[in-house]
């Protein structure tokens, strides 16, 4: 979603988070630039409501403004990783099916 559009609920987001790309920006453009922020914070809220802002896996939940609780990404955002993302279906790095929410400590590259 273009900044300044009204906001959503992120149980009305799609599965994937859309990115505008302009014909002149490829791609990994974008993940270089201040549009990858704005995806990222959409994923974020998206992947915490759907997650009912608690941990997947030790059920710990989400203290506001703590940072205990993090949006994770399944299969990284970098381009490296586009092929793998790209086997598993996955076409956009933003797509909320390719996120959870895990406790910081799990958080682990």
């Amino acid at each position: 979603w273009p900044r300044g559009s009204p906001p959503l609920s992120p149980k009305s987001l799609p599965s994937q988070v859309e990115i505008s790309v302009s014909s002149a920006e490829s791609v990994s453009d974008v993940s270089n630039s201040s549009s990858r922020g704005h995806a990222q914070t959409l994923f974020r809220n998206a992947v915490r409501e759907r997650d009912n802002r608690k941990c997947v896996l030790s059920g710990a939940a989400l203290i506001p403004k703590a940072g205990n609780v993090e949006a994770a990404h399944i299969i990284g955002v970098v381009d490296s990783l586009a092929a793998k993302r790209k086997a598993a279906g996955v076409l956009n790095p933003y797509d909320t099916s390719n996120g959870m929410l895990l406790e910081k400590s799990l958080h682990v590259a």
